[in-house]
């Protein structure tokens, strides 16, 4: 049976290190699981063996950051294909150097210190998913409260 949970799994590990992602590969009940860290913690993972969603057929499941909460706030997606995880993969790694980069132009446009810049946009990020999360705001309604209610401090 670890031979069907096997092959998404390889194909995963073989697209992670196709893009030079650093992650453990090790056994998880009758099937196996590949965790990728980030600054000492994980970041998310992928599982495939009996109890998971979509093992017995070979597809893997996730949680993490990869995986963006539904509208029912599940942070576990199931019967994806490796191809499918190494998409958010790459879909996460698009959103954060566009978010980077727009972080470094609005830096040279206004003079204030990148760091700054990155710490308070991490802060304002982080109350955008409260509002979401806590008081059920839409995506949209938590930006805009956040933008009129923020006080950067420069």
């Amino acid at each position: 049976m670890r031979k069907t949970y096997f092959t998404e799994m390889n194909k995963l590990a073989q697209g992670l290190v196709d893009r030079d992602i650093t992650f453990t590969l090790k056994p998880l009940l009758d099937g196996f699981q590949i965790v990728v860290e980030r600054k000492g913690s994980k970041a998310w993972d992928a599982i495939c063996h009996k109890g998971s969603y979509g093992g017995e057929r070979g597809f893997l499941e996730i949680m993490g950051e990869i995986v963006f909460p539904a509208e029912d706030g599940d942070t576990v997606v199931g019967y994806l294909t490796a191809e499918d995880v190494l998409k958010r993969v790459d879909d996460l790694a698009k959103t954060r150097s566009l978010i980077t980069n727009g972080i470094e132009l609005l830096s040279e446009a206004t003079g204030i210190d990148f760091h700054d810049l990155a710490e308070n946009f991490g802060k304002f990020s982080k109350e955008v998913d409260r509002l979401i999360a806590e008081e059920g705001l839409a995506e949209n309604e938590a930006l805009d409260k956040v933008y009129k209610t923020w006080n950067f401090n420069f």
